[in-house]
């Protein structure tokens, strides 16, 4: 009975992690093409790495390296926290309202990700013994 419920809690944050990156692979398309659309090519091509590293990811560390890779777009002179749409109005709210969705779905996600348990490595004797036992 408490493997059972084990089971239902890591479904239950699977859903939850799975929900949470498809929200950041969506602002992160919509951002993409709202970039390319004003011409900001660089940061187009900086999002685009980060949503292809995402779709990309197969297990809990390659979904850290893209948040990392995300994290590394902010801080620092010429970062995206400087850049303003040459069109200011309409576009430059809609940047800021699709970053601030991505700051969100990746803090969201970034906190459920730190709740899943590192996968134990396999010691030496349980990667040899495939060798030795038949």
């Amino acid at each position: 009975m408490l493997g059972h419920g084990h089971r239902e809690d890591s479904d239950e944050r699977l859903e939850l992690i799975l929900a949470s990156a498809g929200d950041l692979l969506n602002s992160t398309n919509a951002l993409i093409e709202l970039l390319q659309t004003h011409r900001e090519t660089t940061w187009a091509a900086n999002f685009r790495q980060f949503r292809d590293q995402l779709r990309g990811a197969r297990s809990k560390k390659d979904l850290n390296e893209a948040l990392l890779l995300l994290q590394s777009f902010y801080g620092g002179m010429g970062s995206w926290n400087d850049v303003y749409l040459v069109a200011l109005g309409d576009a430059e709210a809609e940047r800021c309202r699709l970053s601030g969705a991505i700051s969100m779905s990746s803090a969201s996600l970034l906190e459920l990700l730190e709740s899943v348990p590192d996968t134990p490595k396999k010691s030496i004797w349980t990667s040899l013994k495939r060798w030795f036992v038949t």
